[in-house]
């Protein structure tokens, strides 16, 4: 083809391939220009999510296996968030609860974890986190310091998150301080620390009172927790004046409050109140309905509670076996119940040598319950009360040195459970000091003695009525 006849081709309309006018193939304003920047942006801010997103997930796969490399990674993830994307902070707060979980398992210096805690409870302070994943996260680093040996470490997240929490006014800001501030003080108990645990736990109760310094009945939840810490305070100081305070104050809250885990310790401290008091059968009573609420939740003083409740059993005038409950039926086997069960076996066969060897044999396991170790003496003595009944029913006469030697105690002491028996009317006799005997005769003698002198007062008081008349 020539020049010429190329030339002469006919040309598109130029409106087919959009125009010939230069604004069309790009202005300042379009597409194709300096806008299209935006895009560029746009794609690196994609891409570096991913990235972050990439670091985070691959971390929390990580975490069990090998918490160490997921601790790398998590720091990683949140170092490109604040470079790549500081506006943005949550994947970087999801990453830093796991970072301050990791660095309590495996002790981290208190200063490295207190510098990652307070970063993510500065992000749980801005609008981009929800309060429940605040509140969530806060429980899971708390649960974890509850569960962490390294203890300075985790009283020093407690005290930021109380600090923390102390601003916000807000109902469920308040909620969850009390419910730290109340996780505080259990731990501060555990570690015996108890003027602390009795001062925080002060200024708990403080806000739960009216301001006519009166309990506030709507926290009834709150303040049931409180009085149940308070009572094992008390419990250990051996303060029964105060004791009895909270146990009329907790008598008097909203009786449909059901919080087991309060309800069973206020519970296990009215039937210590009532055992005090020498009310066994309400004492017995209380103690099993704690018993219930310990198995309920699953808590292993059920087994403790239980002991009480067989001891209340054995010192009331209940006849029933508890372990013919289906509750209690299955720690029949149980070796940390074999001794109350032991000793309820020999209480119930009036065996007062075996009761004395069972104390003797388990004077550790004993004594290390403050209640059991100061109720087993009443136990010894009722066991002798049953003993002594059963020795003496055939006899008329019977030696105290006799039934003292029976026993393995003194005369002195012998003589002292009889007259108590005697006054009580558990056994129908009299001491005879002359001759060192219990005369359990008949007294018919006695009986036509009295009759006379019946007689006699009756005649009296007829001549007295004679005369008047």
């Amino acid at each position: 083809m020539s020049d010429e006849e190329w030339e002469d081709e006919p040309k598109a309309p130029e409106e087919e391939w959009g125009g010939g006018d230069e604004d069309d193939w790009g202005g300042e304003d379009d597409d194709w220009g300096d806008g299209g920047g935006d895009n560029v942006d746009e794609e690196q801010g994609d891409d570096s999510q991913i990235a972050i997103e990439n670091l985070f997930y691959q971390a929390e796969s990580q975490k069990k296996r090998d918490p160490l490399q997921a601790l790398s990674g998590f720091l990683e993830s949140i170092a490109l968030e604040e470079k790549k994307m500081p506006d943005q902070v949550f994947m970087r707060f999801k990453a830093l609860r796991h970072v301050v979980e990791i660095l309590l398992t495996n002790h981290a210096s208190g200063n490295e974890l207190v510098v990652h805690y307070r970063k993510l409870l500065e992000i749980a302070s801005t609008s981009q986190v929800t309060r429940n994943d605040s509140n969530d996260a806060i429980n899971a680093v708390l649960v974890a310091a509850g569960e962490s040996s390294n203890e300075k470490a985790a009283e020093a997240l407690y005290q930021l998150t109380i600090s923390h929490l102390q601003s916000d006014t807000s109902s469920s800001g308040q909620r969850l301080y009390f419910s730290v501030v109340m996780k505080l003080c259990r731990k501060l108990f555990d570690k015996e620390e108890y003027a602390r645990c009795e001062s925080l736990l002060s200024d708990l109760h403080g806000l739960c009172r009216n301001p006519d310094g009166t309990d506030d009945l709507s926290k009834g939840s709150q303040l049931l927790e409180i009085y149940a810490l308070e009572v094992q305070l008390l419990s250990l100081t051996g303060n029964q004046a105060k004791l009895r305070q909270v146990f009329s104050r907790t008598k008097g809250l909203n009786s449909e409050i059901n919080d087991p885990r309060s309800m069973s310790i206020i519970q296990e401290c009215w039937g210590k109140s009532y055992a005090f008091d020498g009310d066994w059968d309400q004492a017995f009573s209380e103690f099993w309905e704690a018993f219930l609420q310990y198995q309920q939740l699953g808590s292993p003083r059920a087994k403790q509670c239980l002991k009480y409740v067989v001891l209340a059993n054995i010192l009331s005038t209940n006849s029933t076996n508890p372990f013919n409950t289906r509750e209690a039926k299955v720690y029949e086997q149980d070796p940390d119940i074999s001794v109350v069960i032991k000793l309820l076996n020999a209480y119930e066969a009036h065996d007062v040598r075996a009761m004395e060897g069972i104390i003797s044999e388990y004077s550790h396991e004993i004594s290390s319950d403050s209640f059991i170790y100061s109720n087993v003496s009443i136990l010894l003595y009722r066991t002798r009360i049953q003993a002594i009944a059963v020795l003496v029913r055939p006899y008329r006469r019977i030696s105290i040195g006799f039934i003292a030697n029976y026993l393995n105690i003194s005369e002195k002491d012998t003589e002292m459970i009889l007259t108590n028996m005697i006054l009580d009317e558990q056994i129908s006799g009299k001491i005879d000091q002359l001759h060192r005997v219990l005369d359990l005769s008949p007294e018919e003698l006695t009986g036509k003695k009295y009759a006379t002198l019946s007689r006699w007062s009756d005649s009296i008081l007829q001549r007295i009525s004679d005369r008047s008349e």
